[in-house]
């Protein structure tokens, strides 16, 4: 019996849907019959579709086949398997190869979807797991919340850059990061610029810090006043209280501490998400790996049991090298390949930093810190220096190695 191919090229808002049987596969695409053109039909219309579909068939099998594109991908999944239609959810990188019957590599919706079609004609469309809701739910959760996370720091960048203008003695007395604690933030709000700090009494000063930060905080802001009061005192800056940039600075203070809260709360959320699982559990065992960062990677990983050798997980997140080399060397002129989920290895990279920088946490931290150090190489040794970038990779990649040989122990163990 001849086979019927849906394949659909999936996109953002419509989708690209054509409609195929084979005549002769080993004809390759030429031996394909177009039952329905490509043609982009938006999610309202796929019952039409596939009535449409369905009669085309006229008894062959029919099969819908998509590539995986994860919270895009999966409604359609939904949809088409509840109404009884076999789906097959294919790895991206078998339909991004070069030579599929030698179709061209430029990429359009048309031709994507006689590459869907042609992959599953020939039966090598290496099916991805099905994903389930809860992963599904995470995934969706800890990506919203990276976006909320980039939109706060934006907004931090921007505080940042005015109040340079404006009263840089803050920055120049306060390290970076205290800038945005909760009595930094009150202080700043009240007293954005010079002229302010200038008439303002120091007790007042103080009180506003300690009444954001609490009473602990009393010694420490009394020291901070102090040195701002007679940093500006030489100040050249003569912006006025009443000025733009003041009232935008107070606008910004108060976006970032709602953006901060929602972030805070939809982070619990997270944890809570992920909390249960058995990957979550065993990233906590990681030095420099906390509840929040656990809780990104469990969600971006997923089941890690459809993982079956840890180089799969290394090709999953991107960062497996295009040129295969020793442990002893770094191919200081290749690069990895990028063609995987990059929101995990963005957050695997994080952690490999972390452990870099902080390497007194000990345990998995200090051998990561150690692979780096040994990677980026030193002129005092004798040795050739590398790049940071391509240091961080190979220790991320050493991370990996680490956390899916731990994931494999904890199993067996249970």
């Amino acid at each position: 019996m001849a086979k019927v191919c849906l394949a659909v090229d999936v996109g953002k808002k419509s989708s690209c849907y054509a409609l195929y049987r084979t005549v002769d596969i080993t004809a390759g695409s030429e031996g394909m019959e177009t039952l329905i053109r490509p043609k982009k039909i938006p999610p309202q219309r796929l019952e039409e579709l596939l009535s449409e579909a369905k009669g085309k068939a006229s008894g062959d099998g029919l099969a819908v086949a998509m590539e995986s594109t994860g919270i895009y991908s999966k409604p359609l999944e939904d949809f088409f398997r509840g109404r009884g239609i076999e789906v097959i959810v294919i790895n991206p990188i078998i339909t991004g190869k070069k030579a599929i019957d030698g179709l061209r590599e430029t990429k359009t919706d048309k031709k994507d979807t006689r590459k869907i079609a042609l992959v599953y004609f020939r039966g090598q469309s290496n099916r991805q797991r099905e994903v389930t809701d809860d992963e599904l739910r995470r995934q969706s959760y800890s990506r919203f919340l990276e976006r909320r996370k980039s939109d706060l720091a934006r907004m931090k960048t921007l505080l940042k850059s005015i109040l340079y203008n404006v009263a840089p003695e803050y920055e120049d007395i306060a390290s970076g990061s205290n800038i945005f604690s909760d009595s930094m933030m009150a202080l700043i709000r009240k007293y954005p610029c010079v002229g302010s700090i200038r008439s303002a009494r120091e007790e007042d000063m103080v009180e506003t810090m300690v009444k954001a930060g609490g009473e602990r905080q009393r010694k420490a802001a009394t020291e901070f006043v102090s040195r701002l009061k007679k940093a500006c005192d030489d100040s050249i800056s003569q912006t006025r209280r009443d000025s733009p940039e003041c009232e935008e600075i107070v606008r910004l203070i108060d976006d970032i501490r709602r953006e901060q809260k929602t972030v805070d709360s939809m982070e619990r959320k997270l944890i809570d998400l992920c909390k249960d699982t058995r990957l979550f559990n065993v990233l906590l065992t990681f030095e420099g790996i906390g509840e929040a960062l656990a809780a990104h990677l469990t969600a971006e990983i997923g089941n890690m049991e459809r993982f079956g050798k840890r180089t799969s997980l290394q090709s999953f997140a991107g960062i497996d090298p295009k040129r295969r080399q020793s442990s002893q060397t770094l191919d200081s002129n290749g690069a990895i390949v990028k063609r995987g989920n990059s929101h995990l290895r963005r957050w695997l990279t994080m952690a490999t930093l972390v452990m870099v920088m902080h390497k007194q946490f000990g345990g998995v931290a200090e051998k990561v810190e150690a692979y780096y150090r040994k990677k980026r190489g030193t002129k005092e040794n004798g040795g050739a220096t590398h790049h940071h970038l391509y240091a961080l990779i190979a220790a991320t990649n050493k991370l990996v190695r680490i956390i899916y040989g731990r994931y494999a122990d904890k199993t067996v163990a249970a």
